[in-house]
This record gives structure tokens, sequence and C-alpha cells, in this order.
């Protein structure tokens, strides 16, 4: 996003892509209000961060509708209005897909899919009162193939792209709906899941990242500014205001669809 005190509202802001795309948001000059559910996360946030009056924070579950609509309408009444949603909160468990519990199940679908589809449901309304708006969703390329030993992240990820991709037939032409599906970044997720197969299946995480940087056809991991870049370019009406029901792959290669 480039212009000039436009509002954006990012969820998981406080940590790895999410307070990535936050800092981008802020060096090209929109107001940021930053939603996680980490309170001590948020706190480092505003440190790291701080704008002063461009940066509000709140503690937001993004599964509890009421949670989302307290922090829009608290983001509306300081700003007057939002132009972009970033919906970046999501979690990953792991486990063979016959090992996978209902319970399992039910915590990435909800964080990841639930709680996508009621912050954009939330932001909506505000979005129409304004007269315009761009949403952008984090997906995976998880969503876009299958992957083992994460069927329910998968799952929860591809839903979000076509989500997505309805939203934006029905919002159009006042709001604009796009997707980002990262690749391989090391991110607290990816961490836990590196420490996951190093502790349940024996395996070396050196010898496990050497496998997934073999897979990229551009041979290198991503990193959180890249996410960030994409995600202000389709959020901003000036660069990407032509676009909307896109879903735009950044994992050097990895999926060419």
């Amino acid at each position: 996003m480039s212009e000039n005190n436009a509002v954006a509202v990012i969820t998981g802001g406080a940590g790895g892509i999410g307070l990535a795309t936050a800092r981008r948001f802020l060096a090209n000059g929109a107001r940021v209000a930053v939603l996680d559910r980490s309170t001590s996360a948020l706190e480092r946030a505003r440190m790291e961060l701080s704008q002063g009056d461009r940066l509000l924070t709140f503690a937001c579950d993004v599964t509890d509708r009421t949670s989302i609509d307290a922090a829009l309408a608290a983001i509306v009444n300081r700003w007057d209005s939002i132009d972009a949603l970033v919906n970046g909160a999501g979690i990953c468990t792991f486990g063979a897909f016959e090992e996978l519990t209902e319970e399992a199940w039910d915590l990435i679908v909800d964080v990841n899919l639930k709680g996508t589809f009621l912050c954009c449901q939330a932001v909506v309304p505000h979005m129409r009162a304004k007269g315009s708006g761009a949403i952008v969703n984090v997906a995976s390329q998880a969503g876009r193939r299958g992957e083992k030993l994460i069927a329910h992240y998968c799952a929860a990820k591809g839903a979000v792209v076509n989500l997505s991709r309805a939203m934006a037939l029905e919002l159009a032409p006042i709001i604009r709906v796009n997707v980002v599906c990262p690749g391989v970044i090391r991110t607290e997720m990816i961490e836990g899941e590196l420490k996951w197969r190093e502790q349940t299946l024996g395996e070396d995480i050196e010898q496990t990242l050497a496998q997934w940087r073999s897979d990229i056809p551009l041979g290198r991991f991503q990193r959180p500014d890249d996410i960030a870049e994409a995600i202000a370019f389709l959020a901003s009406k000036q660069r990407a205001g032509e676009i909307t029901g896109q879903a735009l792959s950044v994992d050097g290669g990895t999926v060419m669809i």
C-alpha cells in the first residue's frame, strides 16, 4: 500500500509476515492497526514499530466475531474508515492424516478459515460505507497443492483461496479481494514444524531445510519482507486497482499456476 494516510488493518500483525507487512505499510505512509491474540507480542510490536499516532494495536481473537467487531469499531472511531484488511492470522499443527483428531481439525479450520471469513465479513460494511476497499488474505503454497502431514492446514488454506475468489465476485466493483500464497519462510510456524519433525520423525533439521530448498526453482527461501511487498502491492489502489480474485504465489516458483 502506498497511499498516504490510508488505514490498514492487519490480523496476526505482531509477528512474522504480519509484522513485516505492518512495517512496510507504515514506511509507505499508511496508518496501521495491528490485531493479534498475544498481548506480549503486541507490546514487542509497539516497541519495534513505534509510529506514534499512525499505529494502533488491539488484542483480538479472530475466531470471535464480538472481539473483531470491537477492534474494528475502535479503529473507525479513531480514523473514520478502513481502506485495507490483511488477514495474516494463522496457525499450523502437524500429524499424519489418519491420526488427525477432530480437535486438531477444528482448531486449524477455526483460525485459518473461519477467522478469515469472520474478519472479512466484519470489515465489508465499513468499506462499503467508504465506497472502496481492498482485502488481501494470506494463504499458503499448501493451499494450492497437497503436502504431507498437514492435511487440515492444506484444506483450510485451499478454502481461503476459493473463498477469496467468491468474495471478489460478490464484492466487486467496490471491494477488491486477492490472496498471497507464501512459500517457505523461517517464521515461528516453520520453526515449530522443523522442531516437530526432529522430535517426532527423527529428521535432521539441516537436511530437511536442504531438501526443502532443493524443491524451490529459485533455490532460496523467502523472507517475511518478500511477502509484505506482495501484500502491499495488492492492497494498493494505485498499483493494483485492476486486480481482483487472484492468488499470487510468492514461493520462488514452487507452485506454477
